[in-house]
Order: C-alpha cells, then structure tokens, then sequence
C-alpha cells in the first residue's frame, strides 16, 4: 500500500460509508449490485458525496499540504462509473442529467482539478480475480462483463479522452501496467 511506503496524504476511497450509511445499517453497495438498476442514481450520488466529503476533510486536517493522492476521485466516477451507469439504462436521462449537474457545480466550487493521474491498468480479467480475493461481500456477485465494460470507459477516458472536457483532457495521465501484483 502507498500508505504504508510513503508519507504524503492519501484520500481512501470511503466504502465504509456506502456499506453503513450514516451508521444506520443500510448497506447502498449492497443495494447497487443486488439491483443496479433500482440503485445506480441513488448510489453514485451517495459516493459522488463521500469523496467530496473526504477531500474537504483532508484538506481541513492538512490544509499546509500542497497535493494529495487520491485512491479514486470524483472525476472518476463521473467518467466511468455514473456514465456507464446510465449508458447501459440504469439511470434516466433525467438522472444522469441531475447528477451532471450536481457534478459540474461542486467540483467547480470544491474540487481542485488534479495536476495528474496515475491510471493503474489492470485487465478485467485480473481486476475480476483481486476482488475475490479481496473478498467484499457486495462484490461477490460483479460479473467480468461489468469489469470489461468498466476497463473499456477508463480507457476511454484515461487513454483515449473520448468525450472529456478540455480541462480534464489537459491532465497529463501517467498509465502502469498493474497486471503484475507488486
């Protein structure tokens, strides 16, 4: 783990607040991978919000420090994960443009556009066996087509920058081969 080798501060992507929402109990990564369809609005919302939740945070504890690591940002998820929810018809357009919108406002207000990304390239198929090994209930059920599918819209817009706005384009992306385990 980066955290474990190096002292910079690191932003860790808050599954513990999508599997015990508000300490209420209710799992919404759970609820996502059971029925996707019912959940992938209420869901991207929620982790759209954790992570902004996390980088203010962090910037509040060390607000001296001049960058930070982030395991997953926002930009991510609007990019991959919220967009390919609503390309394969799990969110209306009404949804997607809800979340667009709510996107487009808060990282302009919040968010500081990062200097770079480092796209850690995995194949599905390699990406498929980590999580079981990692063995997260909710996961248990993700099948290798949504991971390829998930492969192909990272590379989309980390490799590719196929409809990325000009300042997201900009950002340099630094691209590992993380096939191997290191």
């Amino acid at each position: 783990k980066l955290t474990q080798t190096y002292t910079f501060p690191t932003i860790i992507e808050p599954h513990e607040k999508w599997q015990n929402v508000n300490y209420t109990g209710n799992n919404i990564l759970e609820s996502f991978y059971s029925d996707i369809k019912r959940w992938a609005y209420s869901f991207q919302s929620y982790v759209f919000l954790t992570r902004i939740q996390a980088l203010q945070e962090k910037m509040e504890l060390r607000p001296s420090e001049n960058f930070f690591i982030a395991e997953r940002s926002v930009i991510a998820d609007r990019y991959t994960f919220a967009s390919l929810c609503y390309e394969a018809g799990n969110m209306s357009e009404l949804e997607w443009n809800m979340y667009v919108s709510w996107y487009e406002w808060l990282v302009s207000l919040l968010n500081p556009i990062p200097v770079g990304i480092i796209y850690l390239r995995t194949s599905p198929e390699i990406s498929y066996k980590r999580i079981n090994v990692r063995n997260r209930q909710e996961e248990s059920s993700v099948p290798l087509e949504y991971l390829e599918q998930l492969h192909d819209k990272h590379d989309q817009w980390l490799v590719h920058k196929i409809h990325v706005g000009e300042t997201i384009r900009k950002i340099p992306v630094l691209i590992l081969d993380c096939n191997k385990d290191f």
